[in-house]
């Protein structure tokens, strides 16, 4: 069964970024996590396909209100679900050859209709479904998110202790290995050096192989003139690691390999794995996030 329902519920969220991007004929929206088939409706208004596993549905939202700062959903239709508990988007911004690319990703709770009988196998695919978003809620309330976090995605103290990220200012470096600058691009960069410094917090230096040249993310870390949380999200091919610093300690591990992300120790685990990774390129990015 296939339900198409309006929903009317008004979101608290700031969507004032997302509301000058969508207005800017020069962006580039770019997906990543769970947002597919992003489709540009108005000025103020997008739709977005969303897939857990087995359910897709697609979402319709209006901006409503830059000065509120209101968010609505305004057509919904999906198989199984009836209405949307609670949804958080979330946008990250740069700039490449004077163009703009907004990245964001939705993440959307969902209520299902008591109405429908579900086989025992799709309930259970259905609560593990509900238990990853949980789950991913919790990475992206400390990384990524430029929009209000809701009360409901709140990060134990044991994951930040006790800090509450609201945002992530666009503090983005993007720092070429070996490709372009030094005309090295026949030259690959194995991570294994880089990977083991962050894992254990010590950001000092991480060498180039073969040119003896040094990246100093303490120095990075150091140009951003704060003292809040940092994410330092380390990008090779499809392999994407992030971790969460604070005070000079990793206190959170996050690794996306091949489509399936991996936290804590199981991304801990898979760190061989991702040690063998070589790139032409290799990808940093430095956020800092308020509370």
């Amino acid at each position: 069964m296939v339900l198409n329902r309006l929903i009317t519920e008004t979101l608290d969220v700031d969507v004032s970024i997302l509301f000058k991007f969508l207005n800017d004929p020069e962006a580039h929206f770019s997906l990543w996590g769970i947002g597919k088939d992003f489709v540009k409706i108005s000025p103020k208004a997008f739709e977005i396909t969303l897939a857990f596993k087995y359910f897709p549905y697609r979402v319709r939202f209006e901006i409503t209100s830059e000065e509120k700062r209101e968010l609505k959903v305004v057509r919904y239709s999906g198989v199984g679900i009836n209405k949307a508990l609670s949804i958080r988007i979330e946008v990250k911004l740069s700039k490449v050859n004077n163009k703009t690319y907004m990245e964001y990703s939705l993440m959307l709770k969902a209520g299902f209709t008591p109405e429908i009988r579900l086989d025992p196998e799709i309930k259970e695919i259905i609560n593990r479904i509900k238990g990853n978003i949980a789950r991913q809620a919790l990475e992206w309330a400390s990384a990524k998110a430029l929009i209000r976090v809701p009360p409901a995605v709140v990060a134990p103290k044991e994951f930040l202790k006790g800090i509450k990220p609201s945002e992530v200012k666009g503090a983005i470096f993007n720092l070429p290995i070996s490709a372009d600058i030094d005309k090295l691009s026949s030259e690959t960069f194995s991570v294994e050096k880089l990977a083991t410094l962050l894992m254990t917090g010590k950001f000092v230096r991480v060498r180039r192989i073969g040119r003896g040249k040094a990246l100093d993310l303490r120095g990075v870390i150091k140009d951003l003139k704060t003292e809040a949380p940092l994410l330092i999200s380390l990008t090779c091919g499809s392999y994407i690691y992030r971790l969460m610093v604070l005070g000079g300690q990793v206190i959170s591990v996050m690794l996306e390999a091949n489509g399936t992300t991996y936290y804590g120790n199981e991304a801990i685990k898979k760190l061989d794995e991702f040690m063998k990774v070589e790139c032409n390129e290799y990808v940093i990015r430095v956020y800092e996030v308020s509370t």
